[in-house]
């Protein structure tokens, strides 16, 4: 059986929610990220492959 992650709203309602990525904006804040989703269960997240201010160009 799977299982579902679910919260209480102030109003009462319930929310679920399905998936959390953190998404460095260069290399520099990878390490950052890892420690946020390393905090909060069930996130990951998608390491930047480049320095400050790079991007792959082909």
């Amino acid at each position: 059986m799977a299982n579902l992650y679910g919260y209480r709203r102030e109003n009462g309602t319930v929310g679920i929610r399905n998936h959390v990525v953190v998404i460095p904006v260069d290399d520099l804040s990878n390490a950052a990220c890892e420690a946020v989703a390393r905090q909060v269960t069930g996130t990951f997240t998608i390491p930047h492959p480049f320095g400050f201010c790079q991007a792959y160009t082909d």
